[in-house]
């Protein structure tokens, strides 16, 4: 007879680089007092290492323990524009994958950096679908087809909380901009 252990799976993301630090979140359910060690790597190099054990009031109110697993983990300013940068927690060496709606967010800026603005524009309109509660996404993607062209047509801050992920709503501003995009030239 084989017995399996129950593997406590950590829960956390890596937020991304911001004012000099490395930040981000790790929990583990089983052990929700104790703060995990977390690793900034490089590609395969770990460049920095640090204690998840700050407060933040999100994570309280999440359930995540007493809210004290966040992480804001200095680096080195040759690392801040590194597109290698990854975490993981320490004793298992789980990877913290980076929040979906902040990767679209970095690819989309590569697109721009890289001059494939069209590339831009279609990754950021195919995740508004998938989360057509983020503002962000939204904004970003006003910014890259022109203030010009849709303000009228994109629900404001109030109004994209109170559609709660309505496709259809989502569809027809989508439909619109098209139209518009397509009149004055730009698709």
């Amino acid at each position: 007879m084989k017995f399996f252990l129950k593997r406590s799976r950590i829960k956390g993301h890596f937020e991304g680089v911001a004012e000099g630090s490395a930040r981000g979140w790790v929990f583990r359910p089983d052990q929700p007092k104790r703060p995990l060690q977390v690793e900034i790597l490089d590609g395969d190099q770990v460049v920095a290492t640090d204690l998840a054990d700050q407060f933040r009031q999100d994570l309280l109110e999440l359930g995540f323990g007493d809210g004290h697993h966040a992480f804001s983990i200095p680096l080195d300013t040759a690392l801040m524009k590194s597109r290698t940068l990854t975490a993981r927690e320490a004793a298992t060496g789980q990877i913290l994958t980076r929040p979906v709606q902040q990767s679209v967010l970095e690819q989309a800026d590569h697109f721009v950096e890289s001059s494939n603005k069209e590339a831009a524009i279609t990754l950021l309109r195919e995740n508004l679908c998938t989360f057509p509660d983020n503002q962000a996404i939204a904004d970003k993607l006003l910014n890259l087809l022109g203030h010009e062209v849709i303000p009228s047509h994109l629900p404001g801050d109030e109004q994209w909380a109170a559609c709660e992920r309505s496709r259809r709503l989502l569809d027809i501003v989508l439909i619109e901009v098209e139209k518009q995009l397509q009149a004055r030239g730009r698709l």
